[in-house]
């Protein structure tokens, strides 16, 4: 498939490798539900599939640079292999008798049953927060002195985060002000949305909870294994956040 933004994969492929996010989160995309599918077909369970697919995609967004990859095709036969190799180190005969015999309980269960957060994939974003920050503020021609005073920080702050020193969740606020919309990924769950919403506006899990009066681990628990009450789902429907997607903003 040739994707209409870029034109042709090569270009897909070398936007990508030149650190266009867009590129990479539509190569990904590409990418995904093919790999998912192969690993079911070499003896995966769904949700295992899943879960090797996705540690191959992280695998090959960190060694892009090292990857030769000139079209999708090629791409995908190299994380094949790199699933073939994750696989070895699961039962797979296993898995599935464990699933042949809680499949009744699953089937009744079906809509409690949630995998666990990914907390990881969340605060890689939050590593990378200080490159976005450097490269926006000098697509913007401004300096580190005059972003701090535009957003009201020390100026040390920035400096920190800018140098890769990580990001607090009380910075989060001034960095969405900066952006002007939610510089992480569109989130894929009501957990990560439950997340994001907290992080944009400031909010712990206390006051959040206390919006819907609630305590701190009814919070925690909507994060951790989602079960996220229809009320709560039609909050942030109602406020949703605005993210940069393929070019535009977009309200999530």
């Amino acid at each position: 498939m040739t994707p209409n933004q870029f034109g042709t994969e090569e270009k897909l492929f070398t936007e990508f490798r030149s650190g266009n996010r867009i590129a990479g989160n539509y190569l990904f995309s590409q990418l995904f539900n093919p790999l998912v599918s192969y690993a079911m077909q070499n003896g995966c369970v769904p949700a295992t599939a899943r879960k090797v697919t996705v540690k191959a995609l992280n695998t090959f967004r960190f060694e892009y640079v090292l990857c030769k990859a000139e079209s999708i095709n090629e791409a995908q036969n190299h994380l094949k292999e790199k699933i073939m190799l994750l696989l070895e180190d699961i039962p797979s005969t296993e898995v599935a008798k464990k699933e042949q015999a809680q499949g009744s309980k699953k089937k009744r269960r079906k809509k409690l049953v949630v995998e666990k957060f990914d907390y990881q994939r969340f605060y890689d974003q939050l590593k990378d927060m200080g490159e976005k920050i450097y490269e926006k503020r000098i697509s913007l021609g401004i300096s580190q002195e005059m972003c701090a005073k535009q957003v009201d920080i020390n100026i040390k702050v920035l400096i920190d985060i800018e140098q890769g020193k990580g990001v607090r969740f009380q910075d989060f606020r001034w960095i969405f002000k900066f952006f002007g919309y939610c510089p992480l990924e569109k989130p894929d769950t009501p957990s990560e949305k439950i997340l994001h919403y907290r992080y944009v506006h400031g909010l712990n899990q206390e006051s959040f909870g206390n919006l819907f009066n609630v305590s701190t681990p009814a919070v925690s628990g909507w994060e951790k294994y989602g079960n996220v009450p229809g009320a709560v789902l039609s909050f942030l429907a109602d406020n949703p956040i605005p993210y940069f997607i393929d070019g535009m903003l977009v309200n999530v």
